[in-house]
C-alpha cells in the first residue's frame, strides 16, 4: 500500500510535465500508458483495500473469539475456586478443626501469638510440636488434612481465622501466621479485606474474592478468597458461654441450654496463585506471532504477565507501576464497554485490539467490592496485513512489467504515425513561406495517411482556382452590363430588351427578352379581364340586393307562422302534461293499493303468528303454575322435616343434660342442629310465600294472555276486511289508469305533430334568413370585387406596353 501511494504522485507529476505538450509521440505514449496502467493500478488498489478489510474483519472475529474463550476460562477457574472453598468450609471435619484450633489458641493465653509463631513459623513440614499444648494436638489433627487439600485444590495457602481476627492456622507458615488481621501488621492488606467482608456477610454460602495486590509475606502479588464457617450444633465451655458482666464472644447467641445452632465460628481463606492465571493467559492459540491476551486491573496495572517484559525493560509486568497501561481499550473495558478496533498498544505499536470487561467478584447486596478487570486481546496490524503487503509487492511488479511492455509497444506503434504527422507539418511550413508546390509524402494508408492525401488534393484544387481569376473578372463585367440593360424593367417598362451576345451572359439576355414579351401579354390580358369583371359585378350586385329584400319579407312571414304554431303546441303540451300527471297519480294509486294489500296480508300473517306465540306462552305459564304447585308441595315436605329435626334436637339436648359433663359436647351439637332446623323452617315459609305470589302472577298472566288472543283474532278479522276493500280500490284505479293512459297517448301524438310543424316552419324561417344574409354578403362581396378590379386596372396601367403586339411576337420569334 505504501508503494502504491508513492507511485501515484510520481506518475501524476510525470504526466503533467510540460515536455509532453510539445511531442505528438509523447502524447500517444502517455495515452497508451494511462489507458493500460490506470486500470491495473486501480484494480491493485481495490484488491489491496478489499483484502485488507477482509483480513482485518477475519482477525477481529478471531480476536473476539479468543477473548471470549479466555474470559470464560478465567471465570470458570474462579467459579471452581468458589466451589472448592465452600466444600471445605462446610466440611464438618474442617469446622471441628476450627473449633479445636481456636480453643487451643485461647488456652495459650495472652502470649498465644508469640508461642505459635515460635513453634511453627517457617516450619510448614512440622505437624506437631512437643510442647504438649492442646493447640499442638489440634494442629497435628488438621495439618495433614489441609496440606492434602492444598495440593488437591491447587491453592497457594489455606488459612483458618477466628472471629477476633487471629490467624490460628496456615499451611505454609509464612509471616502472616499467628498475627491478628484486625490490629496486626497485615490489617491493611487485601487478606484482611477478605476477612472483614466474610464476617460482614453472615451467610454460610457467601464467598468473596479480592483483587490481586502486593503481599509482603510472599514478596509478590496475591489474591484471597474467603468464606465464613458455620457450625450447625456445638457446645461451648462454661468460660466461653459468658461471664458475670455478660461479656459474650462475637457472633454467638447463648440459649438456656448452652447450645449454639447455625452460628459463625470462623473464617476460611485461600490464597490464589498467580501462576495458574498466567498459564491461562499465556496460551497463544489463534494469536499468531505478535498476538497476546492480558488482564489489566482497575488501577490500570497488569494482572497477568506480558510477553514483552524485556521490551518494556521490566522483570515482571504484574502490578508494576512502570508498566502502567492507559489507552482506549483499557478505559473502555473498565468503563463496562466491549469493542474491537485498531489503536496503539502500550508499546505504541499499531494493533488490532479487542476488549471487554471481566467481572471477577460481584458485591452481594452491598457486602464486599465488585472487582472488574479489562480483558484485552491484541495482534499487530503488520502481521494482519502481511499477506496483503505481499500482494501489493506482486501487483507492483506486474504493473512495472506491464508498463515496460506498453512503452515498447507504444514506441513501435507511434513511430509511423509520428513520421506521417511530421511530413504534414513540414508541408504546411513550406506553404507558409509561399511554396504552393509543396506536397506531403504518404507513408501510411491509415486515417492520417488518407488525411495527407486529401490535403494534397485540396492544395491542387486551390492552385487551380487561383489560375482562373482573370476569367472570373471578365464574366463579372458581362453580368454588370446585363444588369444595367434590364434595370428599367424594375420601373415597369416592359419594352426594355437586353443585347444578346456570344458571351456567357448571351443566353441569359435571350431568356430575359422572352420573359419580358410574355409578361407584357399577361398584363394586357389582365387589363381586359379586369374591365369585364367590373361590368359583371355591377349587374350581380343589383340582382343580389333585390333577392335580399324578398328573402327578408319571407322570413318575417315565416316567423309569425312559427309563433302561432308554437302557442298551439304549448297548449297541447300542457294537456299532455296534465294527462301524464293523472296517469302517474293513477299508477301511484294502484301501487299504493297493492302495497296496502300486501301490508294488510302481512299484518294478518303476523297477527296469526302472535296468536300462536301467545297461545304457546299461555301454555308455558300454565305449566309454570303446575310446577310452582309442585314446589309448594316440596316446601311443605321440607317444613315437616325441619319440624321433626327440631324435635330430635330438643330430645338430644335433654339427653345431653341428663348425661352431665360427658354430654356437654353433644349438647352443643344438639343446639346447633336446633338452630339449623329453625333456619330451615323460616326459609321454607319464605319459599312458600314466594310460590304463592308466583302462582297469583301466573293466573293474572293467563287471563291477560286470553284477552290478548281475543284481541288478536278481532284484529285479524278487521285486516281481512281491509284487504278486500283495497283489492276493490286497486281494480277501480286500474280502469282509471287505462283511460288516462289513452288520453295521454293521444295528446303526446298531437304534441309531436305540432312540434314537427313548428320545427319545419322554423327551418323555413332560418333558410329565408340565411338567404337574405347570404344575399347581403354576396352584394358586399361583389362591391369588394368591383373595387379590387378597379385597383387591379390601375396597377396594370402603370406598366409601359408596346402599341404593336404583333411586333413583339415578331421579336420573340
Amino acid at each position: 500500500m505504501k508503494n502504491v501511494k508513492q507511485w501515484g504522485p510520481a506518475i501524476i507529476q510525470w504526466l503533467s510535465a510540460s515536455r509532453i505538450g510539445s511531442s505528438f509521440r509523447a502524447k500517444i505514449l502517455v495515452s497508451i500508458l494511462g489507458l493500460s496502467l490506470i486500470p491495473l493500478v486501480a484494480l491493485g488498489f481495490i484488491s489491496f483495500s478489499s483484502s485488507s478489510g477482509a483480513l482485518t474483519k477475519q482477525a477481529a472475529e478471531k480476536l473476539e473469539a479468543v477473548r471470549t474463550i479466555k474470559g470464560e476460562e478465567i471465570q470458570s477457574w474462579f467459579g471452581e475456586r468458589k466451589k472448592d472453598i465452600l466444600i471445605l468450609s462446610e466440611n464438618p471435619s474442617a469446622i471441628d478443626a476450627m473449633l479445636e484450633l481456636e480453643e487451643g489458641y485461647e488456652d495459650l493465653g495472652e502470649t498465644a501469638s508469640e508461642r505459635v509463631r515460635e513453634l511453627y513459623l517457617g516450619k510448614p513440614d512440622i505437624a506437631e510440636s512437643d510442647d504438649g499444648s492442646t493447640y499442638s494436638e489440634a494442629h497435628e489433627e488438621v495439618h495433614e488434612l489441609f496440606v492434602e487439600s492444598l495440593e488437591y485444590y491447587s491453592f497457594s495457602e489455606i488459612y483458618m481465622i477466628t472471629l477476633e481476627g487471629d490467624v490460628v492456622y496456615s499451611t505454609r507458615k509464612t509471616d502472616e501466621f499467628g498475627t491478628n488481621l484486625m490490629e496486626g501488621p497485615y490489617k491493611n492488606t487485601n487478606m484482611a479485606d477478605a476477612f472483614r467482608t466474610a464476617i460482614e456477610s453472615g451467610d454460610d454460602d457467601f464467598v468473596t474474592i479480592t483483587d490481586y495486590a502486593h503481599f509482603s509475606p510472599v514478596n509478590g502479588p496475591a489474591a484471597f478468597i474467603a468464606s465464613p464457617m458455620f457450625s450447625e450444633y456445638f457446645e461451648k465451655e462454661a468460660e466461653m458461654v459468658g461471664s458475670d458482666d455478660d461479656d459474650n464472644d462475637e457472633g454467638f447467641d447463648d440459649d438456656d441450654d448452652g447450645e449454639e445452632e447455625g452460628q459463625i465460628v470462623g473464617i476460611m481463606i485461600y490464597q490464589l496463585p498467580i501462576s495458574t492465571l498466567n498459564g491461562i493467559m499465556r496460551q497463544r492459540t489463534g494469536l499468531g506471532v505478535s498476538g497476546e491476551t492480558y488482564l489489566i486491573g482497575p488501577d490500570k496495572l497488569w494482572r497477568s504477565e506480558s510477553q514483552y517484559n524485556k521490551t518494556m525493560g521490566v522483570a515482571t509486568s504484574i502490578l508494576n507501576l512502570k508498566a502502567r497501561v492507559d489507552n482506549d481499550a483499557v478505559r473502555g473495558a473498565l468503563g463496562g464497554q466491549s469493542g474491537t478496533r485498531i489503536l496503539n498498544n502500550y508499546l505504541g505499536v499499531p494493533v488490532l485490539s479487542s476488549w471487554t470487561p471481566l467481572v471477577v467478584n460481584e458485591s452481594d447486596e452491598g457486602v464486599g467490592q465488585t472487582v472488574t478487570w479489562a480483558l484485552i486481546s491484541e495482534v499487530a496490524v503488520d502481521e494482519i496485513h502481511q499477506p496483503v503487503n505481499r500482494l501489493a509487492w506482486s501487483t507492483g511488479l506486474i504493473v512495472a512489467a506491464t508498463a515496460l511492455v506498453v512503452i515498447l509497444a507504444a514506441f513501435f506503434l507511434s513511430g509511423g504515425v509520428n513520421r506521417q504527422v511530421r511530413n504534414i507539418t513540414d508541408m504546411f511550413s513550406e506553404i507558409g513561406i509561399g511554396n504552393f508546390d509543396a506536397r506531403a509524402e504518404i507513408i501510411s494508408r491509415d486515417e492520417i495517411g488518407r488525411m495527407a492525401e486529401a490535403l494534397n488534393a485540396m492544395l491542387d484544387n486551390t492552385l487551380t482556382l487561383i489560375q482562373s481569376r482573370e476569367e472570373r473578372d471578365a464574366i463579372q463585367a458581362s453580368i454588370m452590363k446585363l444588369l444595367g440593360e434590364i434595370s428599367t424593367l424594375t420601373d415597369g417598362d416592359l419594352t426594355a430588351r437586353a443585347e444578346v451576345t456570344e458571351e456567357v451572359t448571351g443566353a441569359i439576355a435571350d431568356s430575359f427578352n422572352a420573359m419580358a414579351i410574355q409578361l407584357s401579354q399577361i398584363v394586357r390580358d389582365v387589363q381586359t379581364a379586369t374591365n369585364q369583371v367590373g361590368q359583371t359585378a355591377g349587374r350581380v350586385t343589383s340582382t343580389t340586393e333585390l333577392l335580399a329584400e324578398n328573402s327578408q319579407v319571407q322570413s318575417k312571414e315565416v316567423t309569425r307562422a312559427v309563433e302561432v304554431i308554437n302557442r298551439m303546441a304549448g297548449s297541447i303540451k300542457q294537456v299532455a302534461k296534465r294527462a301524464m300527471n293523472s296517469a302517474k297519480v293513477s299508477e301511484e294509486s294502484i301501487r299504493n293499493s297493492k302495497e296496502g294489500a300486501e301490508m294488510v296480508q302481512k299484518t294478518n300473517q303476523a297477527m296469526n303468528m302472535i296468536r300462536e306465540r301467545v297461545q304457546e306462552t299461555a301454555r308455558a305459564i300454565k305449566r309454570l303454575g303446575e310446577s310452582s304447585q309442585e314446589i309448594g308441595n316440596i316446601v311443605q315436605i321440607i317444613d315437616e322435616i325441619a319440624d321433626r329435626t327440631s324435635i330430635l334436637a330438643l330430645n338430644a339436648s335433654i339427653q345431653a343434660a341428663m348425661a352431665g359433663d360427658a354430654g356437654r359436647g353433644f349438647a352443643v351439637v344438639a343446639e346447633e342442629v336446633q338452630r339449623l332446623a329453625e333456619r330451615s323452617t323460616n326459609s321454607t315459609k319464605q319459599i312458600e310465600k314466594l310460590v304463592k305470589n308466583i302462582q297469583g302472577d301466573i293466573n293474572d298472566a293467563g287471563t291477560s294472555m286470553e284477552e290478548s288472543i281475543q284481541q288478536v283474532v278481532d284484529g285479524s278479522m278487521l285486516a281481512d276486511d281491509a284487504y278486500k276493500k283495497l283489492e276493490e280500490i286497486e281494480s277501480v284505479s286500474a280502469q282509471l289508469a287505462e283511460q288516462v293512459n289513452a288520453i295521454t297517448l293521444m295528446t303526446q301524438k298531437q304534441t309531436n305533430a305540432s312540434e314537427t310543424v313548428a320545427k319545419l316552419m322554423g327551418k323555413v324561417g332560418e333558410v329565408s334568413t340565411q338567404t337574405s344574409q347570404s344575399s347581403r354578403e354576396t352584394a358586399a362581396a361583389m362591391q369588394e370585387l368591383t373595387q379590387t378590379a378597379e385597383g387591379l386596372r390601375l396597377s396594370v396601367g402603370k406598366f409601359k406596353l408596346s402599341q404593336d403586339p404583333i411586333q413583339e411576337e415578331t421579336v420573340k420569334i
